[in-house]
């Protein structure tokens, strides 16, 4: 993110409404942790997974 590393979590889990899917980014900076979060019922399809993570690739920090 904004030419740092940063890390991915990609899990899936069954909830009382059906299966879920979750994508999570995140990245230390400083004393803050930045966390991006993608929540899908059911289970996101691979064009939706790398349209969603291009948008959180895409993040500048405004300082």
């Amino acid at each position: 993110l904004d030419g740092e590393p940063a890390r991915a979590l990609e899990y899936t889990w069954r909830s009382t409404e059906g299966p879920m899917h979750q994508v999570v980014v995140m990245q230390v900076r400083g004393q803050r942790l930045l966390t991006f979060t993608v929540t899908a019922a059911g289970e996101l399809r691979e064009e939706q997974k790398t349209a969603l993570l291009a948008v959180v690739e895409s993040f500048k920090s405004a300082s």
